[in-house]
């Protein structure tokens, strides 16, 4: 039965120093900290080794990751026997049937939503935010740009922002 603390940074060049003194402090022997933002390979390799009665440590529940991810995680330690401590959030307690019942019912929310976006997307429906411009708008941009007309002009014209106009034109615009 180990103690392991995780942290990754939050935003690039974060000094952990704190991050990394507040896990020794809570029992930690081992330190699992990522490079940068985006990587989780020590995270996931600790969880792969991580046994029943093994133990992690983090100070925040963002150094997980993303929400979806977090959720993810917690419930692969509850399946894996793994003790799990935020020092932020002691409330997070996996041996707590109504915690874990609570990330169960998140989690089954965003497979839900991710199967819906995927079906939609299937069946032709855009998923997202509506677009700005009908076919009709689209028409008139990539018009006015071969008048010579700037996107700021366009983007008055039409009543939309620049970076509208450029997404347009990079989206319908004839590739060299």
């Amino acid at each position: 039965m180990s103690i392991a603390g995780y942290t990754r940074p939050l935003v690039m060049g974060e000094d952990l120093t704190a991050d990394v003194a507040l896990l020794r402090g809570a029992g930690a022997t081992r330190i699992v900290e990522e490079p940068d933002t985006q990587t989780r390979a020590g995270l996931s390799a600790w969880l792969e080794a991580a046994g029943e009665g093994d133990s992690l440590v983090v100070v925040d529940l963002e150094r997980l990751g993303s929400v979806s991810r977090s959720i993810g995680s917690l419930l692969a330690m509850r399946a894996r026997g793994v003790v799990f401590r935020c020092l932020s959030a002691p409330e997070v307690d996996l041996a707590d049937e109504s915690v874990v019942a609570v990330l169960r019912a998140l989690d089954a929310v965003r497979r839900r939503t991710i199967s819906s976006t995927t079906k939609a997307g299937q069946v032709g429906r855009r998923v997202g935010r509506p677009e700005v411009l009908d076919a009709d708008g689209v028409a008139v941009v990539l018009e006015l740009r071969r008048s010579g007309r700037s996107m700021a002009h366009i983007g008055r014209v039409l009543g939309v922002s620049t970076s509208t106009v450029q997404r347009v034109l990079a989206l319908h615009s004839p590739r060299p």
